[in-house]
C-alpha cells in the first residue's frame, strides 16, 4: 500500500524513508532556528555530511531586512 510510505520517517539529509529502529538520531542545528533539534538520518555519514554543509553556509545569509 502506498499510504505506508507516507507515514515512514525520512532521512533529514536525503529524504529517503528509514526503517523503524534503524534510524540514526542526533541533535543538529537547523538554519533559521535558534538552538539544536533532534533529527533522524539514515546513517551516520549523512548526519556528518549535513553538519559539514551547515557549517559551510555563510552566517547571516538570510533575507531579513536587518542584515
Amino acid at each position: 500500500m502506498a499510504l505506508f510510505g507516507l507515514l515512514k520517517e525520512r532521512c533529514f539529509y536525503c529524504r529517503r524513508p528509514i526503517e523503524r529502529g534503524k534510524e540514526f538520531v542526533t541533535s543538529v542545528m537547523v538554519p533559521g532556528y535558534v538552538g539544536t533539534f533532534q533529527k533522524s538520518f539514515c546513517c551516520e555519514d549523512h548526519a556528518t555530511s549535513y553538519v559539514q554543509d551547515i557549517e559551510k553556509k555563510p552566517k547571516g545569509s538570510g533575507g531579513s531586512c536587518c542584515h
